[in-house]
């Protein structure tokens, strides 16, 4: 930073002919507050900051409240917008929906077959739901309360989730598959035979699904 700066030698009114200045300019250097960044030193910086991951030891699990309109026999269960919750309930074969306050908004029969799982998809608010008993994934629309469709997997179906527009289906002979909701395609992620209950969930870039027989939890890629 450079300041010029004037320093008057006397009282202007009483200046003289023998005076041999009336004053100095002088040059003043004094560093800069403001602090430049190179466009490359920036980058640099901004790759070298990495994501802290939490691990499990240091999550504390807070208890909030306890949910009765769900009913019992209670198998798979997925957040929907407004802080509502949808629950498979395998005794009533219905899937409850529950407000954010606890109490019971709406039922969904689905007889004939046995919920096992449900999971919320976002794009056009409806829920799939997966059933023991059938080798179909349905689709319910949430405000009409009605199936959209049925998509046939071959196996009967246990955990799912949804990501990235894709339905993840734990199922009963044919592993660990992807579902397409809007054709019905399907693609094998793991080609397994799990005899016993299976959940899936996911995450921005993995897979998690347990084993029930064997106690234990794989990871995958998406």
């Amino acid at each position: 930073m450079v300041t010029l700066d004037l320093k008057n030698k006397i009282n202007m009114e009483n200046i003289t002919v023998s005076m041999p200045y009336i004053g100095k300019v002088g040059v003043d250097y004094s560093p800069s507050q403001v602090s430049i960044t190179k466009k490359k030193e920036k980058q640099a910086q901004i790759m070298a900051t990495k994501p802290t991951s939490r691990s499990i030891d240091n999550i504390a699990l807070k208890f909030q409240k306890t949910i009765t309109a769900c009913g019992g026999g209670l198998t798979g269960c997925s957040h929907l917008p407004r802080g509502k919750i949808a629950f498979a309930n395998e005794i009533e074969r219905s899937i409850r929906v529950v407000k954010s306050d606890g109490s019971l908004d709406f039922k969904i029969d689905f007889e004939p077959y046995i919920p096992f799982d449900v999971t919320y998809i976002t794009d056009n608010n409806t829920i799939a739901v997966t059933s023991k008993n059938s080798h179909t994934v349905e689709l319910i629309n949430l405000h009409t309360k009605q199936m959209l469709k049925e998509l046939r997997v071959g196996s009967p179906c246990l955990g799912i989730a949804y990501t990235k527009g894709i339905l993840v289906v734990r199922t009963r002979g044919k592993g660990l598959i992807e579902v397409n909701p809007h054709d019905g395609s399907i693609k094998t992620i793991v080609s397994d035979n799990i005899d016993a209950e299976a959940y899936v969930a996911t995450t921005e870039d993995k897979i998690y699904s347990t084993n029930y027989s064997r106690k234990s939890v794989k990871c995958y890629d998406c």
